[in-house]
């Protein structure tokens, strides 16, 4: 089942996002960010930035990967984590280690490490007693969403997960980087922009309109990063809308 949400001109729907805004009901009282380190188990460090209401839960969570260079103090990453904490979700955004280790770090050939790192970010959600571990989604962005699929795809107790400005372009392929897609039946939202150069949006209706699972298809103006020109920002607009668009999502699936 393939649902399509297409959302531009951005402009025509705004007054549609502040009225859904509006009707999500008072703000839980927040808690302020948190950083801190993990190890991994091959022995290297990522960096971990928690945003999650105040109490002791049971928080449904967000575990929110990194793209390439797009780290999770980049606006998408904050914008997101602070409208899904105002939710009441916990959110566990985090930088790969490769990021942590040197500035311009690339990551591994066969992304082995990064699916590690964020499985020690989603093992450090399990131990946790605010976590609702029924309620755990992964979400990425760019390269953050080829890991989390992967390990979404790997782990059955995943809820299901949010695929921010996904590589779908060929080669090497959606089924490359997103693989056993046609045997998923969880939820999963792919969230990308109009004039995106790394995934056209006619392959990824094409690809995912062939699969049984309950795929989700939003579109929003912008290219990679959302923005409308190259070397340009994402407009606070658009990001805010992609942010609210992949919330909802979120609390459509946990029932939050």
């Amino acid at each position: 089942m393939l649902m399509i949400l297409m959302l531009t001109p951005l402009k025509k729907y705004l007054s549609w996002s502040l009225a859904v805004l509006a009707g999500l009901g008072t703000s839980p009282a927040l808690s302020a960010e948190t950083t801190f380190t993990l190890a991994t188990p091959r022995g290297a460090t990522i960096e971990v930035i928690s945003d999650k209401p105040k109490g002791a839960g049971q928080f449904p969570v967000v575990i929110l990967a990194s793209g390439t260079s797009y780290d999770a103090r980049q606006p998408l990453q904050l914008e997101l984590a602070k409208q899904l904490q105002q939710q009441g979700f916990a959110v566990l955004r985090f930088n790969w280690a490769y990021q942590v280790a040197a500035k311009g770090g690339q990551p591994s050939a066969d992304r082995q490490a990064e699916i590690e790192d964020m499985q020690t970010v989603l093992h450090y959600a399990r131990q946790q007693s605010w976590a609702d571990q029924r309620h755990i989604i992964a979400a990425g962005k760019s390269l953050g969403s080829i890991i989390a699929w992967r390990v979404f795809a790997a782990d059955p107790a995943l809820e299901s997960a949010i695929l921010l400005t996904p590589a779908c372009r060929n080669p090497p392929g959606l089924e490359v980087q997103y693989p056993k897609l046609s045997n998923e039946t969880r939820p999963s939202l792919w969230l990308l922009g109009d004039k995106d150069p790394v995934c056209a949006t006619h392959e990824l209706y094409s690809y995912l309109g062939q699969q049984a699972s309950p795929a989700r298809i939003s579109v929003v103006d912008g290219n990679h990063i959302l923005a409308t020109e190259d070397k340009q920002p994402a407009a606070a607009e658009t990001l805010a809308l992609a942010a609210r668009i992949a919330t909802r999502f979120a609390a459509s699936v946990t029932g939050h």
